[in-house]
C-alpha cells in the first residue's frame, strides 16, 4: 500500500509505503485519531483496531489501540462523534456478528488520543444488512452523525433510495 500524504504548509506531498500489514483480513483507515493532531492510520483487524500515528517523515510502530472493536461481518467507520477533535472508532453490526452485538447496532469506542475506549452502543436498529452505512457531519454541528443508504431496500428497513440518519448527541445513550 502506497500512502499521500500532504501537509498543512502546502510546501508538496510525498509518496512511501505504510508498512508490510497488508493482508485480507485488515482493511486500512486515515483518520485523525491522535491528541497531537496527527493523522493515524488505522488498521481494522480481526477482533481489534491497530494505530500507527503519523510523524513528518513516516508512520511509528502500530501498536494496538483496541482488542475488540469491528469484529467480522461489520461494517468500520471512523468520525468524531464527541465532537472533542479525535476521531473515534464506529462499528456497524448490520446483519449482526456472535461475538458483536444484535443486527442494527451500533456500537462507538471513544478515543483518547493514545487508545480507543470500551465499545458501547450509540444506536439500534442502524443501517441493516444489505444497506450502505457511513458516517458525517449532516447539520454542522462538529459530531459525526450515523447514516444509512437502504439502496435496494431492506425488508426490516426502509424502502428503496431511502436514507435515515441517527444524528449524533455527543454522549453515550
Amino acid at each position: 500500500m502506497k500512502l499521500s500524504l500532504r501537509f498543512r504548509t502546502g510546501i508538496g506531498s510525498s509518496v512511501m509505503p505504510l508498512s508490510r500489514r497488508r493482508d485480507r483480513e485488515k482493511k486500512p483507515l486515515l483518520a485523525l485519531a491522535a491528541a497531537a493532531g496527527g493523522a493515524a492510520a488505522l488498521i481494522m483487524a480481526t477482533p481489534g483496531l491497530s494505530a500507527a500515528t503519523s510523524q513528518a517523515t513516516g508512520f511509528r510502530t502500530a501498536t494496538e489501540w483496541s482488542s475488540h472493536m469491528c469484529l467480522a461481518g461489520e461494517f468500520c467507520a471512523m468520525g468524531d462523534v464527541n465532537h472533542d477533535g479525535k476521531a473515534d472508532a464506529i462499528a456497524f453490526t448490520q446483519g449482526g456478528n456472535p461475538g458483536g452485538g444484535p443486527p442494527g447496532s451500533v456500537f462507538v469506542a471513544l478515543s483518547t488520543g493514545h487508545s480507543f475506549g470500551p465499545a458501547v452502543q450509540w444506536s439500534s436498529h442502524m443501517c441493516l444488512a444489505g444497506e450502505a452505512c457511513a458516517m458525517g457531519d449532516v447539520n454542522h454541528d462538529h459530531k459525526s452523525d450515523a447514516i444509512a443508504f437502504t439502496q435496494g431496500g431492506n425488508p426490516g428497513g426502509g424502502p428503496p433510495g431511502s436514507v435515515f440518519v441517527a444524528r449524533s448527541t455527543g454522549i453515550a445513550p
